[in-house]
């Protein structure tokens, strides 16, 4: 009777702590480059879905979510906009980016598929990043919120 209530007991908090764990982000961001001529090998589309603008992109991506610090919604003169703050290390990597891919865009895919792009025409030596989106302006605030969470929960899987 003594085991069964242990077994019992145990399997209950192992139950209860496989729940307790937050679950993977909602939403996979990640920022693809344009791939620059002859390099066709590690590449794919990137079709926007509203434009139908078409990007050849590297495979791999430049910045990830696990690069971001915060995302914000902003009225900027032409619009609103996504507004990304990334961190010390990608905004190296981004100011990198931004000196030897001048006139190259930088195209965001959340959850695989192309939402938006920011042509790098200047140095970006902040670490901040302004993109229009094809997502309908109505859409943009739980778009944030989702963004806004899922950053939160990478930061907090990462330790």
């Amino acid at each position: 009777m003594q085991f069964r209530f242990t077994f019992g007991l145990t399997l209950l908090c192992l139950l209860g702590a496989c729940r307790s764990h937050e679950p993977a982000p909602t939403h996979v961001m990640r920022f693809h480059l344009e791939a620059t001529e002859g390099s066709v090998k590690n590449t794919r589309i990137a079709k926007l879905p509203i434009s139908g603008l078409s990007f050849t992109v590297d495979k791999k991506p430049a910045l990830f979510e696990g690069d971001i610090l915060n995302v914000e919604l902003v009225q900027v003169d032409t619009g609103l906009c996504l507004f990304f703050q990334f961190t010390e290390r990608a905004s190296r990597e981004l100011y990198r980016l931004s000196v030897t891919h001048t006139t190259h865009p930088l195209v965001l895919l959340i959850n695989n598929h192309p939402i938006g792009f920011q042509k790098l025409d200047h140095a970006i030596e902040d670490g901040n990043l302004f993109m229009f989106v094809e997502v309908p302006d109505e859409d943009l605030p739980e778009l944030i919120q989702d963004l806004k969470l899922s950053t939160k929960r990478v930061w907090e899987l990462k330790g």
